[in-house]
């Protein structure tokens, strides 16, 4: 049985239209969407997620702990604290999130023939538990690591896959949520 995501189209100033499309014609045809960013930190460090082997869209670089698209009349809130559990298995608190801030990011991925249009709404959650306590969603989730920042900061910065091979999101993303991720 096939699994079809319905989510909302987007116009290109970011505001949904009320109109339901299924995620993959919104792919195929590059329409605007959001989704939603969730960085977590736990006691070991920053949850960083790779991706799984199986994905369309970089598969096995590395990511922010949970990511995944809203779904249709859903609010970011609910889409952070829905994959949360989805992917890693975490159970959170929707007034705990820390709304980090929107960005707007365009990817082309030529094997799969994505054209990614996304609004992205990033939060920071604060995890009192191990990532050893954590549960991966397999055919989403390859691997989680937690790590320091300045490991962050480097895997960011480097044009090699060491230490690890990141997601190339914004510049300007980076610096918005890095500062965010020290404290």
């Amino acid at each position: 049985m096939a699994f079809y995501e319905i989510i909302e189209a987007y116009n290109s100033k970011g505001m949904g239209l009320n109109r339901p499309i299924l995620k993959h014609i919104a792919h195929k045809k590059g329409i605007p969407h959001s989704t939603i960013h969730l960085w977590i930190k736990c006691q070991e460090g920053i949850i960083i997620q790779q991706r799984s082997k199986n994905k369309e869209t970089f598969p096995l670089f590395w990511d922010v702990s949970v990511a995944g698209h809203i779904d249709y009349k859903e609010e970011p809130k609910s889409a952070a604290q829905r994959e949360a559990k989805e992917e890693i298995g975490i159970t959170i608190n929707i007034d705990n999130l820390i709304t980090i801030g929107n960005f707007f990011e365009v990817h082309y991925h030529k094997s799969s023939k994505i054209m990614d249009r996304e609004f992205k709404t990033v939060f920071l959650y604060e995890y009192q538990g191990s990532i050893q306590d954590l549960n991966l969603q397999e055919n989403e989730v390859q691997a989680i690591d937690a790590i320091e920042l300045s490991m962050l900061k480097s895997s960011i910065d480097s044009n090699t896959p060491t230490p690890f091979k990141m997601v190339a999101h914004s510049r300007a993303y980076y610096e918005a949520v890095l500062p965010h991720l020290s404290n």
